[in-house]
């Protein structure tokens, strides 16, 4: 009997709203990623700022 395998893609909305991906250099150097998702874009930018001032107090100041 023939084996049936089905895909299925979805090019919709992200069932999460906030990915953050951090990745560290090879110089020790972080690097960071935000993606939102949203309708409301003046909330969205907001939110994105506060995020990345979250994340460059977490990882890129100096003598930590």
């Amino acid at each position: 009997m023939p084996e049936i395998v089905e895909h299925h893609h979805s090019s919709g909305p992200s069932p999460e709203p906030l990915k953050i991906k951090v990745e560290r250099g090879a110089k020790g150097g972080y690097a960071y990623e935000v993606s939102l998702h949203g309708v409301d874009e003046v909330v969205m930018i907001a939110r994105i700022k506060s995020i990345y001032k979250q994340l460059d107090t977490e990882f890129c100041q100096k003598g930590t």
